[in-house]
């Protein structure tokens, strides 16, 4: 059936091969428009399922917010110029302010907080402090009077609060420590300002925008006019995933260039005929690009995962063109070349086909995914492997046929590679060498196959980012200095009550041994109630008046005796201030109108920046269903969003990786109808991906999310491997015959995509490194045990005559 399929589509192409070369040219400019258009949809929020309840509420919140997280910019300074940092940061508010892509810029505490900087510590820790000072003033008034009996070493009282200090800089209250409003580290070397944009962080275009905008600010201040050393630099998670994605394009335009050159000279190396291996490419350039003409037809789009479809179609379709060119020059051999081109079309497409269907077939189960970078992947890929199949033998033919009625090519004697075997060794004694080979093959793996449960998948993101990234540095400068993370999760209360239930709760799970929780902001942690504000001044004016009391220089640790000096000044005028108080670029942050009636926002910061996703799942576990008196309260934000998305995509990742083998089997099944047969056409695919598990575990390489997206190649050059084996191992009888011919088709058909996926070494970015490690290992092991393992199981079943 298939045959006859095939022989009819041939002998329309050899009729009219001018109409088919019209054809392919008319979808190339087509296919290559879209392609030129189709835009980026790098906002992977709308790649999730938008029902689920993370997406809705982050997309609720964005809506009223505008926008989640901050875009940290830090000013530096070694030689701690702070009147430089303080001017400059000044000058760059006063640019900023005027950012259309910016809500609100907090750099310094608002004038209205100074005298209440007080309601950032509760007044348990208050009078605790009271209590000790007071302790230490009794001791000092004591040893100071004259009826003082020579106690002072006996009894000796220290003040010391470092306890307290820490259990808010572990918070991070402290982002104020010189004695000024704005937001100075400890050391005084560095000046935050967190900018607030009005878009999500995924939205790359926008945050390229913001960026461009700040960069024309910065290079038109005169920043050494404020300090010779002074120093701009950006963090946060807006910067960081712009960095990553830019890192990523860069690199992929590079080594896309480096990957063509390598695939087309060792394609023209096996090929020999500089006329064919143009065929081939232009071709493949059709076939490969059709899946962004139905991109664009369908999604109007592509995103981060089908991106990579350039890379995994062009390896996908070398294989059917290698093996279409090298059996048509087989047969040159044996005929003209009309009919030899016919019995290469017919015969490698017989295999080819079956090894694209499967492919598809396996492809296409990822669209039903519900994460929709898997299912439009799905989508496309299973499309375009179709269509590349098609393109490559429809088009190489038809430019073969015209070409060589316009030039009358006379019949031509078969160049090869290698040589064929003229050797005396009988079949037996080759049968022993193979048997051989599979003994060791078998021991060796399953001595080594026990180190396979030592592969980790790689959560920490900052592992695959490029070295010596510098909004890598600067996110965590910011979180060494501040000790704060820059992305919070976000609460939202139907009112006041309901705020002050959650922030009860928070702080008591804030408070144990292993608690991941930050620092906790929200209306209510900063404006407390008129009563409670009052017994704080109470304490604050006791605290001053304890103070006023020691006699000189009775507290010796300088660090205590600024921070206490800078409380008394800052609470000196202290008085009761309420929600109407409160400037309304801060108001804004917290307090949003919801159909007429106001909603509170609270942020909890996780205790340090989060790059390992494992830390990050810890978190979010420990936050997402916190159980207050009056409701059950649960977060969205990037970190939850990060972690339902990893989830989904591992989860998912597994069930269609069985799924996927499955449906290879399947379709084997279908096209040997036999079920041994089947089993061995996968021998290549199963063992080559146990051999790639084996040589990750050796080289101790992780699975992540980019070198996972590297699978379908393996896969894809697995089954062709054996199909194409197997199906000439059935025409000759003789697999040492199918190996002479197609073994040598495989192996310039491995080499050559191993060799395109190796370019990404060149790459910055390491997760692309990682790419060409998963894609060079894999695809040459699926070679190798083509050439080894498949053909001594064959002779096994060969020498029992089972399907003979």
């Amino acid at each position: 059936m298939r045959n006859k399929a095939l022989k009819y589509i041939f002998s329309k192409i050899n009729k009219h091969p001018l109409m088919f070369i019209f054809l392919s040219l008319f979808l190339g400019m087509l296919f290559f428009l879209a392609f030129l258009y189709i835009p980026l949809k790098s906002d992977y929020i709308d790649l999730l399922p938008q029902n689920a309840e993370p997406v809705v509420n982050i997309k609720y919140l964005s809506k009223k917010l505008k926008g989640l997280g901050q875009f940290s910019l830090v000013v530096e300074s070694k030689e701690k110029n702070i009147e430089g940092m303080k001017k400059l940061a000044d000058k760059l508010n006063d640019q900023l302010k005027n950012v259309e892509e910016l809500n609100y810029i907090n750099y310094k505490v608002p004038e209205s907080f100074k005298k209440s900087i007080f309601l950032f510590i509760d007044l348990n820790d208050l009078k605790e402090v009271y209590r000790r000072l007071h302790e230490k003033v009794q001791f000092e008034l004591l040893i100071n009077s004259p009826f003082n009996l020579g106690f002072e070493e006996e009894g000796a009282v220290e003040f010391n609060i470092d306890d307290i200090v820490e259990k808010y800089k572990n918070r991070g209250a402290g982002l104020t420590y010189h004695e000024s409003e704005y937001f100075i580290s400890k050391d005084m070397d560095i000046l935050i300002m967190f900018l607030k944009p009005n878009f999500l962080p995924t939205n790359i275009e926008k945050t390229e925008q913001l960026i461009n905008k700040i960069n024309i600010i910065t290079k038109n201040i005169d920043i050494k006019s404020y300090g010779n050393d002074l120093k701009i630099s950006y963090g946060g998670t807006y910067i960081l995933t712009y960095d990553q994605k830019n890192a990523i394009n860069n690199d992929i335009k590079k080594t896309s260039f480096i990957a063509l050159i390598i695939i087309f000279f060792v394609i023209l190396l096996f090929i020999r005929n500089f006329r064919y291996s143009i065929f081939l490419f232009y071709s493949l350039f059709v076939g490969v690009l059709s899946a962004f003409g139905l991109a664009f037809i369908v999604f109007n789009h592509i995103n981060l995962i089908t991106g990579f479809l350039i890379a995994i179609l062009t390896g996908l379709g070398v294989n059917y063109g290698i093996h279409f060119l090298f059996r048509y020059k087989e047969e040159l051999n044996n005929g003209n070349i009309e009919s030899a081109l016919e019995t290469g079309f017919i015969k490698t497409g017989v295999a080819s086909l079956t090894g694209a269907l499967t492919t598809a077939c396996a492809f296409f189960t990822l669209s039903f995914s519900k994460f929709l970078g898997f299912s439009e992947f799905g989508l496309l890929a299973s499309f375009g492997i179709m269509i590349t199949l098609f393109s490559t033998y429809i088009f190489v033919s038809a430019l073969i046929i015209f070409t060589n009625k316009i030039f009358k090519t006379k019949n031509i004697r078969e160049q090869k590679l290698l040589n064929k075997d003229k050797s005396e060794t009988s079949i037996t004694t080759k049968k022993g060498l193979f048997y051989a080979v599979l003994v060791v093959i078998l021991i060796i793996t399953g001595i080594l196959s026990y180190n396979i449960k030592n592969i980790k998948f790689e959560y920490n993101s900052k592992k695959l980012e490029v070295q010596g990234q510098e909004s890598i540095k600067t996110t965590e400068l910011i979180q060494k200095k501040f000790n704060i993370s820059t992305d919070p999760a976000i609460f939202f209360t139907y009112d006041k009550k309901e705020e002050i239930d959650f922030l009860n709760t928070a702080k008591k799970m804030q408070k144990a041994e292993n608690s991941n929780i930050g620092s906790i902001i929200t209306i209510s942690n900063i404006l407390n109630s008129e009563e409670l504000q009052k017994e704080k001044i109470d304490v604050i004016k006791k605290i001053q008046k304890e103070f006023k009391s020691l006699p000189e220089n009775s507290i010796k640790d300088p660090n205590i005796k600024d921070m206490i000096k800078k409380a008394i000044n800052f609470t000196k005028d202290a008085s009761v201030i309420s929600e109407k108080d409160l400037p309304e670029d801060f108001k804004k942050r917290f307090i949003f109108n919801d159909n007429g009636k106001d909603l509170y926002i609270t942020q909890v910061f996780p205790n340090k920046v989060l790059f390992d996703a494992k830390e990050m799942k810890e978190y979010v576990n420990e936050i997402k269903t916190i159980k207050g008196e009056k409701r059950v309260y649960k977060p969205t934000g990037m970190h939850v969003i990060y972690v339902y998305l990893i989830d989904l995509v591992l989860n998912e990742s597994r069930i269609f990786i069985i799924i996927v083998f499955i449906i290879i089997w399947l379709m084997l099944l279908i096209d040997f109808r036999n079920l041994k047969e089947s089993v061995i056409a996968m021998i290549p695919l199963i063992f080559g991906v146990l051999w790639l598990l084996i040589i990750m575990s050796f080289f101790k390489v992780r699975f992540n999310f980019m070198n996972i997206i590297v699978l379908p190649t393996v896969l894809g050059t697995g089954v062709d491997n054996g199909v194409h084996i197997y199906h000439r191992y059935k025409e000759t009888k003789n697999i040492f015959k199918a190996l002479q011919n197609t073994g040598i088709a495989n192996f310039a058909m491995s080499l050559t995509v191993a060799l395109g996926w190796s370019s990404l070494f060149f790459a910055q970015y390491i997760g692309l490194r990682t790419m060409a490690f998963v894609g060079v290992a894999g695809i040459l092991a699926t070679f190798i045990a083509s050439i080894t393992v498949m053909p001594a199981i064959i002779l096994i079943f060969d020498k029992k005559n089972n399907f003979l």
